[in-house]
């Protein structure tokens, strides 16, 4: 459902539905599958046409028709990958390092953003709001490079302190405006670093965008199609991927940042890892391996043991008072049970041991795991909504099955 969310609020906001799907998968959801794309390709769709009736289908900005004008750019271009990715590991690390002051009471938080997004405003207005106009103006080349360099670092910090103290804001449109004003002012310096023909600024410009959505939020797929889907270039492509890659691999790999969502998380204790065994686990709920052979007791009656073991129930749920008397029913009976069954039939009785914890039938085995670890749990005793115990979970059956996977 957050997936689906973002999608539909990307596409709708930049009226660009395919950038808003991969953005969820890439950077949400961190997978790509068949059932995941499915439902966020029908919020992006449904979102960009309620848009477009309601306000229209026009894009965030138009952007003019410019190409690279020699190939000797390469190489520059190259290397204006590394400057971005640096320009991103930045503002990560601004963001991850203002987090540190998270704690402060709301009221302050919102005070010191406040006043330090006023007083940059007051030197350079042009911080304030999503930045649609200014990104199309460096776009055009109607900045010069002292602003576009002002502009940048004002709304890289602006952005990253207001984030950092937890203020509910968006990245995208400021990650856009930073990438657009830095690749604007590398392009003029371009002019003075070239002797042949160079591209216009507005095409580095595009270049940034791209360059810094990708490094930021580690996405560069998600980033290639957001460019061409606002600029509507497909010139812009083969410089565009090569600037994407050099940047998302120098924030990284260089600079050690990962995606400022990831970070964030990772700053507040909640590293989320997006490694194979961990998505296996989160894609299967903890009814699909437990043991549901199990017979309900309500009294100590050996009789009644075996023959519940005789009809092949492998687990006894006894509920009984007495536990003295059942501890002492289970270790002197001639059923052949072994020590982990005893231990946890004695604590289904409620005598207290670590052997047995409770989780709802609606976990999945990543939550179900955490909580053995957590609490050295063996067992699990699933038990449905209204409280009842529909079956048992051993620990060894999802180690078992995050081996297989």
């Amino acid at each position: 459902m957050v997936g689906c969310g973002t999608a539909g609020a990307i596409a709708a906001s930049f009226n660009t539905p395919m950038a808003g799907v991969i953005f969820a998968m890439e950077v949400v959801m961190l997978e790509y599958s068949i059932m995941g794309f499915t439902p966020v390709i029908i919020a992006a769709v449904t979102a960009t046409l309620l848009h477009n009736n309601l306000y229209g289908a026009e894009m965030a900005f138009m952007a003019p028709d410019i190409s690279m004008a020699s190939m000797g750019e390469m190489p520059l271009i190259l290397v204006y990958g590394v400057v971005l990715g640096a320009i991103a590991a930045l503002f990560t690390k601004t963001v991850t390092s203002i987090q540190n002051f998270a704690a402060k009471p709301v009221l302050v938080r919102m005070l010191i953003a406040g006043t330090f997004t006023g007083s940059l405003a007051y030197f350079v207005p042009q911080v304030m709001g999503m930045g649609t106009d200014s990104i199309l103006m460096a776009i055009e080349g109607q900045y010069a490079l002292g602003l576009l360099v002002a502009l940048a670092l004002a709304k890289l910090l602006a952005t990253a302190i207001s984030v950092g103290l937890g203020m509910p804001i968006g990245l995208i449109g400021p990650t856009l405006l930073m990438g657009a004003c830095a690749g604007s002012a590398l392009g003029h310096i371009s002019s003075y670093v070239l002797d042949g023909p160079t591209s216009d600024a507005g095409f580095y410009a595009m270049l940034g965008m791209g360059a810094m959505m990708s490094a930021v939020l580690q996405a560069p797929l998600a980033a290639l199609i957001g460019l061409m889907e606002l600029t509507h270039n497909p010139g812009i492509i083969l410089p565009g991927m090569a600037t994407i890659v050099i940047a998302n691999i120098s924030c990284s790999y260089l600079f050690k940042q990962d995606s400022v969502f990831i970070e964030v998380l990772r700053k507040q204790g909640l590293d989320y890892q997006a490694n194979p065994i961990t998505q296996a686990l989160n894609h299967q709920g903890v009814t699909s391996l437990m043991h549901d052979d199990l017979s309900h007791h309500v009294n100590d009656d050996i009789t009644g043991y075996q023959s519940a073991i005789e009809r092949g129930a492998n687990w006894l749920i006894i509920n009984s008072s007495d536990n003295d008397e059942v501890n002492h029913v289970l270790h002197q009976s001639q059923i052949t049970l072994s020590e982990d069954l005893v231990a946890g039939l004695i604590e289904a009785a409620g005598i207290p041991s670590p052997a047995f914890g409770f989780c709802s039938s609606r976990a999945t085995l990543k939550e179900a795991w955490d909580l053995c670890k957590k609490r050295d749990y063996k067992q699990l005793l699933i038990t449905d909504i209204d409280g009842s115990i529909m079956g048992v979970l051993p620990v060894e059956e999802i180690l078992r099955y995050a081996q297989k996977d």
